[in-house]
């Protein structure tokens, strides 16, 4: 594994390199959930305006509310995608952390080898 992370990436930029390449979806992912939960956020408000002209004993239409409650479900589904994709940025993050320390480790010679027994 050693040898194929040296050759996988030649230079430590190398390997910024590929974290940054593999940071690109989720990092897309959460910009697209942002905007459109922006859009969702601002037709809430507005459902939220003309809910208060229909206070009892003026009942609510059903399609309002159901449009409604439509929005409220897509905002929770843009809050799942944006903590989705945070959480992979995390789990990527913590991959090429691991992978820049073992090839700090390897570069500076100061390694030990995995079958290497412990020096007592």
């Amino acid at each position: 594994m050693d040898q194929a992370l040296l050759l996988g990436y030649p230079s430590e930029d190398d390997l910024q390199e590929a974290r940054y390449r593999a940071l690109g979806d989720p990092v897309r992912q959460i910009d697209q959930a942002n905007q459109r939960l922006k859009a969702l956020i601002a037709k809430g408000r507005d459902y939220a305006e003309e809910v208060k002209f229909f206070e009892a004993p003026h009942p609510m239409p059903d399609n309002l509310r159901r449009d409604r409650d439509l929005n409220r479900e897509l905002e929770q589904l843009e809050f799942r995608r944006i903590a989705d994709a945070a959480h992979e940025i995390q789990r990527i993050n913590g991959d090429y952390d691991a992978k820049l320390k073992r090839y700090r480790e390897l570069v500076e010679g100061t390694a030990r080898m995995p079958c290497e027994p412990k020096a007592e």
